[in-house]
């Protein structure tokens, strides 16, 4: 099994050649035209094998993708001005 990024600057998975009967394997799914599978994803920040990661936008155009965790440890975002929130009429 190897790591991939799936596309340029898309997130990296697990990726294997053939699906085994091995548990490890489970939740393996076809990928592309060159018969590979592909499995979990794997953090950008703490490389960790997860079932899901969050795309976050970097200064200067730079994107990872990171698993709950990771994104939590960056914190909230920051609250806009009150000056420049929309407010919605009352009806």
């Amino acid at each position: 099994m190897e790591v991939r990024q799936m596309w340029d600057g898309g997130p990296k998975r697990q990726v294997a050649m053939e699906r085994s009967k091995s548990e490890h394997s489970m939740g393996f799914i076809p990928y592309g035209s060159e018969g590979l599978f592909a499995g979990q994803y794997v953090c950008d920040k703490c490389e960790r094998l997860v079932p899901g990661l969050y795309r976050v936008n970097g200064g200067c155009g730079q994107v990872s993708w990171l698993c709950a965790g990771c994104k939590d440890e960056l914190g909230p975002k920051q609250e806009q001005p009150e000056g420049l929130r929309r407010h919605r009429e009352a009806k």
